[in-house]
């Protein structure tokens, strides 16, 4: 497989979760032309920032990855574990932290 980075994020992982979720992990909305290759309403990000990487290995949080990533010099940040697929209404929200992911309750919002 070619490792291409799709604005810092590896294609691997982007296939990874839109495969595993199929659709919006928070809404449920499903990609409907997702098998034409289509998932321009969605889009696939890290639970944990990819931008605060340094923190992510810091603290070692990777020892709660149990699937590695495709490619191990991607490190466990890029695991699917870390992922998740979002519809395009809710990743401004997510971004901005209005929707926040606990994983004893699945889902908060602020």
């Amino acid at each position: 497989m070619t490792w291409l980075k799709l604005g810092g994020y590896a294609k691997s992982f982007i296939d990874a979760v839109r495969e595993r979720d199929g659709g919006c992990a928070i809404t449920g909305r499903r990609g409907e032309r997702a098998s034409f290759g289509s998932w321009e309403s969605f889009q696939v990000t890290h639970i944990f920032p990819l931008s605060q990487e340094g923190l992510w290995n810091d603290f070692g949080y990777g020892h709660w990855i149990t699937i590695p990533p495709a490619k191990d010099s991607d490190g466990s940040i890029n695991s699917v574990q870390n992922g998740i697929l979002i519809g395009r209404e809710i990743s401004e929200a997510f971004d901005a932290y209005d929707v926040t992911i606990n994983p004893d309750v699945r889902m908060c919002r602020s």
